[in-house]
């Protein structure tokens, strides 16, 4: 029997096909699955792929599913543990929030000196 680790990026290579139809029509439901599977094996780059779904960066939705989910989505990314890409995406995910918080904080001062730059990359 194989070990976590290959059967984890076995999981998350099923996944990828199932999810641009390569080798096999395209299922979103099947990716999704396998690709959390694969994170449950110890594959971490596949929360990436799994954070995205949940983001509504594949275009469209497995049935039953509400996308974009911000709360999922984070989930999945920290489940990436240290990737890179993760991390990236949970800053994405934060900036909106915390530009939001900056601005009702700016907003209790009512100073007129309150200034908030913001760069959107």
């Amino acid at each position: 029997m194989a070990s976590d680790p290959l059967r984890g990026m076995a999981a998350a290579a099923l996944a990828d096909s199932a999810r641009l139809g390569r080798g096999m029509d395209a299922d979103l439901e099947m990716a999704k699955d396998m690709y959390a599977t694969a994170l449950e094996l110890g594959h971490r780059s596949a929360a990436y792929n799994l954070g995205l779904y949940w983001e509504g960066r594949w275009g469209t939705s497995a049935p039953g599913d509400v996308v974009p989910d911000s709360t999922k989505a984070a989930q999945a990314y920290k489940r990436g543990g240290s990737n890179a890409k993760c991390a990236a995406r949970l800053d994405a995910l934060r900036a909106p929030f915390e530009v939001n918080h900056a601005i009702r904080a700016c907003r209790r001062k009512k100073s007129e000196l309150c200034v908030l730059a913001y760069t959107v990359d």
